[in-house]
């Protein structure tokens, strides 16, 4: 499934952060709302976002964003990089996203009790 869905172009654009720090990110609608409940309900259910194809982020921080995206981002799968892994450096930081956005599955635990050596 991966390497269908990296043929085919990003669908969403996401604007992290406020100006003059924002960042836009080029991203797959499929995963952020295979992923998260809150992305699927947001992009598919005539919402702005989804009439636009555009979310705003204005209170995060785009670093923070990149690896939040990075560990559902289908163009990484098969790839060995350790920004798109969860690690004790930044475990805390993604559960918030994660709790957030209800990405609430027993691999994401499981990954974070293993970063922090719980």
């Amino acid at each position: 499934m991966a390497k269908r869905l990296r043929s085919i172009p990003p669908a969403v654009t996401v604007v992290v952060g406020t100006v003059p720090n924002a960042q836009s990110f080029s991203v797959y609608k499929l995963a952020l709302c295979f992923a998260s409940p809150y992305f699927d309900t947001m992009l598919s259910s005539g919402m702005r976002e989804d009439n636009t194809n555009s979310i705003e982020l204005p209170d995060k921080d785009p670093e923070e964003w990149k690896a939040f995206y990075s560990i559902i981002d289908p163009s990484q799968i098969g790839q060995v990089q350790s920004e798109s892994s969860i690690d004790e450096d930044n475990a805390v930081m993604l559960t918030k996203w994660f709790h957030e956005f209800q990405m609430v599955s027993g691999s994401l635990v499981l990954m974070i009790i293993q970063a922090l050596n719980l």
